[in-house]
Protein backbone atom coordinates (compact mmCIF):
# COMPACT_ATOMS: atom_id res chain seq x y z
CA UNK A 1 0.00 0.00 0.00
CA UNK A 2 1.71 3.39 -0.88
CA UNK A 3 2.83 5.84 2.00
CA UNK A 4 0.16 8.65 0.94
CA UNK A 5 -2.53 6.19 2.25
CA UNK A 6 -1.10 4.88 4.68
CA UNK A 7 -0.78 8.60 6.39
CA UNK A 8 -4.34 9.60 5.60
CA UNK A 9 -5.60 6.12 7.30
CA UNK A 10 -3.64 7.14 10.32
CA UNK A 11 -4.32 10.69 10.34
CA UNK A 12 -8.45 9.26 10.13
CA UNK A 13 -7.31 6.64 12.99
CA UNK A 14 -6.45 8.82 15.68
CA UNK A 15 -8.91 11.79 14.40
CA UNK A 16 -11.34 9.20 15.17
CA UNK A 17 -9.25 8.17 18.40
CA UNK A 18 -9.39 11.75 19.44
CA UNK A 19 -13.43 11.57 19.07
CA UNK A 20 -14.14 9.05 20.76
CA UNK A 21 -12.04 10.14 24.27
CA UNK A 22 -13.15 13.50 23.67
CA UNK A 23 -16.63 12.80 23.06
CA UNK A 24 -17.94 9.32 24.51
CA UNK A 25 -19.84 10.37 27.80
CA UNK A 26 -18.52 6.85 29.12
CA UNK A 27 -15.41 6.91 28.26
CA UNK A 28 -12.74 6.73 31.13
CA UNK A 29 -10.64 10.18 31.32
CA UNK A 30 -7.83 8.15 33.07
CA UNK A 31 -7.37 6.27 29.26
CA UNK A 32 -5.57 8.15 26.28
CA UNK A 33 -6.15 6.42 23.55
CA UNK A 34 -3.67 8.38 21.12
CA UNK A 35 -0.87 7.51 24.26
CA UNK A 36 -1.79 3.85 23.53
CA UNK A 37 -1.36 3.89 20.15
CA UNK A 38 2.01 6.40 19.79
CA UNK A 39 3.69 3.46 22.39
CA UNK A 40 1.74 0.64 20.51
CA UNK A 41 3.44 1.34 17.09
CA UNK A 42 6.82 1.96 18.39
CA UNK A 43 7.08 -1.37 20.59
CA UNK A 44 5.72 -3.01 17.95
CA UNK A 45 8.95 -1.84 15.74
CA UNK A 46 6.70 1.16 13.38
CA UNK A 47 9.01 4.16 14.65
CA UNK A 48 8.77 6.18 12.07
CA UNK A 49 5.06 5.91 12.28
CA UNK A 50 4.70 6.59 15.90
CA UNK A 51 6.46 9.83 15.51
CA UNK A 52 3.85 10.63 12.80
CA UNK A 53 1.24 9.77 15.32
CA UNK A 54 2.68 11.91 17.92
CA UNK A 55 2.65 15.08 15.31
CA UNK A 56 -0.92 14.53 14.38
CA UNK A 57 -2.13 13.28 17.74
CA UNK A 58 -0.76 15.82 19.50
CA UNK A 59 -2.25 18.19 17.46
CA UNK A 60 -5.58 16.71 17.48
CA UNK A 61 -5.40 16.56 21.14
CA UNK A 62 -4.77 20.03 21.62
CA UNK A 63 -7.60 21.18 19.46
CA UNK A 64 -9.79 19.76 21.94
CA UNK A 65 -8.07 21.07 25.06
CA UNK A 66 -8.78 23.79 27.37
CA UNK A 67 -5.13 24.03 27.83
CA UNK A 68 -3.21 26.78 25.38
CA UNK A 69 -2.12 25.26 22.11
CA UNK A 70 0.68 22.60 22.05
CA UNK A 71 0.70 21.57 25.50
CA UNK A 72 -0.23 18.03 24.11
CA UNK A 73 1.91 18.21 21.69
CA UNK A 74 5.00 19.49 22.97
CA UNK A 75 4.47 16.78 25.75
CA UNK A 76 3.70 14.01 23.35
CA UNK A 77 7.13 14.60 21.65
CA UNK A 78 9.04 15.14 24.67
CA UNK A 79 7.52 11.88 26.09
CA UNK A 80 7.95 9.53 22.97
CA UNK A 81 11.90 11.14 22.51
CA UNK A 82 12.34 9.67 26.06
CA UNK A 83 10.60 6.73 25.87
CA UNK A 84 12.12 6.24 22.51
CA UNK A 85 15.95 6.48 24.74
CA UNK A 86 15.07 4.66 27.42
CA UNK A 87 14.07 1.37 25.05
CA UNK A 88 16.76 1.32 23.26
CA UNK A 89 19.31 1.82 26.42
CA UNK A 90 18.11 -1.07 28.08
CA UNK A 91 17.14 -3.04 24.42
CA UNK A 92 13.44 -3.94 26.48
CA UNK A 93 12.64 -7.76 24.41
CA UNK A 94 10.91 -9.41 27.67
CA UNK A 95 7.26 -9.57 28.17
CA UNK A 96 7.71 -7.90 31.47
CA UNK A 97 9.84 -5.46 29.91
CA UNK A 98 6.76 -4.24 27.78
CA UNK A 99 5.03 -3.85 30.86
CA UNK A 100 7.15 -1.43 32.98
CA UNK A 101 8.54 0.11 30.40
CA UNK A 102 4.32 0.95 29.31
CA UNK A 103 4.07 2.45 33.12
CA UNK A 104 7.20 4.15 32.65
CA UNK A 105 5.66 5.67 29.58
CA UNK A 106 2.78 6.71 31.12
CA UNK A 107 4.68 8.29 34.49
CA UNK A 108 6.69 10.08 31.81
CA UNK A 109 4.13 11.78 29.93
CA UNK A 110 2.05 12.74 32.65
CA UNK A 111 4.74 14.18 33.62
CA UNK A 112 5.28 16.45 30.58
CA UNK A 113 2.00 17.02 30.83
CA UNK A 114 2.18 18.70 34.41
CA UNK A 115 5.70 19.99 33.15
CA UNK A 116 4.62 22.23 29.78
CA UNK A 117 1.28 22.75 32.28
CA UNK A 118 3.08 24.96 34.64
CA UNK A 119 5.45 26.37 32.29
CA UNK A 120 2.62 27.80 30.45
CA UNK A 121 0.98 29.35 33.41
CA UNK A 122 4.10 30.40 34.80
CA UNK A 123 5.38 32.57 31.29
CA UNK A 124 1.54 33.56 31.23
CA UNK A 125 0.67 31.83 28.16
CA UNK A 126 -2.62 30.04 30.24
CA UNK A 127 -4.39 30.94 33.40
CA UNK A 128 -4.73 27.41 33.73
CA UNK A 129 -2.83 25.16 35.44
CA UNK A 130 -3.34 21.14 37.05
CA UNK A 131 -4.30 21.56 40.72
CA UNK A 132 -1.63 18.52 42.45
CA UNK A 133 -4.47 17.33 45.21
CA UNK A 134 -5.25 13.63 45.94
CA UNK A 135 -7.93 13.66 43.28
CA UNK A 136 -4.28 14.37 40.61
CA UNK A 137 -2.90 11.47 42.29
CA UNK A 138 -5.31 9.10 42.21
CA UNK A 139 -5.84 9.71 38.60
CA UNK A 140 -2.07 9.73 38.04
CA UNK A 141 -2.24 5.74 39.22
CA UNK A 142 -5.40 5.06 37.28
CA UNK A 143 -3.86 6.23 34.20
CA UNK A 144 -0.69 4.62 34.99
CA UNK A 145 -2.53 1.41 35.29
CA UNK A 146 -5.23 1.48 32.75
CA UNK A 147 -2.99 2.81 29.97
CA UNK A 148 -0.03 0.25 30.40
CA UNK A 149 -2.29 -2.26 31.01
CA UNK A 150 -3.95 -1.47 27.05
CA UNK A 151 -0.35 -1.18 25.79
CA UNK A 152 0.67 -4.68 27.49
CA UNK A 153 -2.57 -5.99 25.83
CA UNK A 154 -2.19 -4.91 22.33
CA UNK A 155 1.81 -5.41 22.49
CA UNK A 156 1.11 -9.21 23.55
CA UNK A 157 -1.48 -9.17 21.23
CA UNK A 158 0.82 -8.39 17.96
CA UNK A 159 3.51 -11.00 19.51
CA UNK A 160 1.60 -13.61 18.78
CA UNK A 161 0.20 -13.17 15.59
CA UNK A 162 3.29 -12.22 14.50
CA UNK A 163 4.47 -15.83 16.02
CA UNK A 164 1.77 -17.24 13.39
CA UNK A 165 3.05 -15.65 10.54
Amino acid sequence: MPFPIKLIGLFFLIFLLVIIQVSWPLFPNELSLVFVLIITLFLAGFSSWAWLAVIIGGIFLDLYSIFPPGLFCLSLICSFAIIKKIAHEFNVTSVAGFFVLSLCSALIYKINILFFSYLFYFLKFSEQSIILNKFYWLDLVWFMVLNASFIFVMILGIKIIRKYE
